[in-house]
């Protein structure tokens, strides 16, 4: 008994049937691998964006914060409140930075004539900001820049530096809120030295911003400054030096 052979039509259907499981197969499958991607680098990358605009946004709060103690210590606010939101970070003090202003190696001021401050900072996962001395320095794991230069004025003619000490109460907060931030002048005082002198400017602060505090020294003074374990240190001549001291409590609260 013979069998008959398939006809064309039938061997066409059946490879068509192939073809279309097979293009199925293939077409599912680059649905799911494209889906795990996604999942896997979208999500993180969403997560990383997320972050970066969280830090910018305590960024430009942070800058806020310096314009209305500058107005304390420079201006005639004896007060300023300034809103930061938390967005799952941490808001609190910590040790600061040591600052003095010397003339021909004699302290310059009516009070102390140097400044010990407090910092406050915003902790994230990934960054820090923090006030201190009148500037905001943002730091990473790759190292710290300055976000904004304390409101020094340096030249071979007048040398002004406002010195703000701020004094923070209050436990770490953290958490999603709105945190209200307030800043009262406790006293100011002022001293001039008007005879041509060696002025020397001394920052003692974290190591891990000793280095932005020299670059910003740098761009502000008529020298190059020096760094001595956590010590940056600038001396130039200059004709007239004041200085202001500027005592400042600082308090949050939601």
């Amino acid at each position: 008994m013979r069998v008959k052979p398939p006809a064309a039509d039938d061997r066409r259907e059946r490879d068509r049937g192939v073809s279309d499981v097979l293009g199925f197969v293939f077409v599912f499958s680059l649905i799911v691998l494209t889906t795990g991607t996604v999942v896997v680098f979208g999500v993180s990358g969403l997560q990383d964006a997320r972050s970066v605009e969280q830090v910018s946004n305590a960024e430009r709060a942070f800058d806020v914060l310096a314009e209305n103690l500058d107005d304390i210590a420079v201006g005639d606010a004896p007060g300023r409140a300034t809103e930061i939101r938390l967005a799952d970070a941490r808001l609190g003090f910590d040790e600061g930075t040591m600052i003095t202003v010397k003339a021909d190696g004699k302290v310059v001021g009516r009070g102390t004539g140097q400044v010990s401050t407090t910092a406050l900072t915003y902790t994230t996962d990934d960054a820090q900001l923090v006030y201190e001395g009148g500037a905001v320095f943002r730091t990473e794991r790759g190292g710290s820049a300055t976000v904004r230069a304390p409101p020094v004025v340096a030249t071979r003619e007048r040398t002004v530096v406002p010195l703000v000490e701020v004094t923070g109460t209050g436990p770490q907060r953290g958490g999603s809120g709105v945190v209200l931030v307030r800043a009262d002048r406790v006293s100011r005082d002022a001293a001039v030295n008007r005879s041509l002198s060696t002025v020397t400017i001394e920052v003692e602060t974290d190591p891990r911003r000793v280095g932005a505090w020299k670059r910003t020294l740098d761009d502000l003074t008529p020298t190059t400054c020096s760094v001595a374990n956590a010590t940056v240190r600038c001396s130039y001549q200059t004709e007239v030096v004041v200085v202001t001291e500027t005592r400042v409590t600082v308090a949050y609260e939601e």
